[in-house]
């Protein structure tokens, strides 16, 4: 008598279960990571959609306002640079006008201090 069937077939079922061991742990671990990242989703949505007191989106709307606010500052404060730039440059010019007309004064009255 030969070995039975039934004992070759539990033989495969039992290499076949060995041999994919590996590959359902690792899919096991993976539905875990899945389940795992699924819920760091949830968490994720939870803070953004502003609907209770401690969120990220809050807190990235008063940032955002925060930001908006220094940027106004800083395009008056840089439109202020601009004018005392342009103010300085006129008296600069007046002031240079005002060196010419009394050198022409100098040299025309004084010519002795000039030769």
């Amino acid at each position: 008598m030969g070995t039975p069937p039934l004992i070759w077939l539990a033989a495969v079922i039992v290499i076949a279960l060995i041999a994919a061991l590996p590959s359902l742990v690792v899919s096991i671990r993976n539905g875990k990571h899945a389940v795992s990242a699924a819920a760091d989703v949830q968490v994720v949505r939870e803070q953004v959609e502003n609907d209770h007191d401690s969120n990220f989106r809050d807190d990235l709307d008063r940032t955002t306002e925060k930001v908006e606010a220094v940027d106004t500052k800083v395009d008056r404060l840089t439109g202020v640079v601009e004018s005392m730039e342009r103010q300085q440059a006129a008296f600069m010019r007046e002031i240079r006008a005002q060196i010419t007309r009394q050198d022409l004064i100098a040299r025309t009255h004084h010519p002795e201090e000039y030769s």
